[in-house]
């Protein structure tokens, strides 16, 4: 089973999980969190197709 907290590929800094689990401190003149929190899953739908897209080319990066 694949370490959650790692990153699959080489180079690569984050995983899905940490993005899907990362937490920001709260600011008086923030961001808007619901929109960051929308915009973090858009970047957790790309990477889940990559990934699957490199999983059935066999490519490892």
């Amino acid at each position: 089973m694949e370490d959650k907290n790692k990153a699959r590929y080489e180079g690569v800094q984050f995983s899905v999980y940490d993005i899907l689990e990362k937490q920001f401190s709260q600011a008086r003149k923030g961001y808007d969190s619901d929109e960051v929190n929308d915009f973090l899953d858009k970047i957790i739908e790309d990477y889940q197709v990559y990934n699957q897209k490199n999983r059935c080319t066999g490519t490892k990066n």
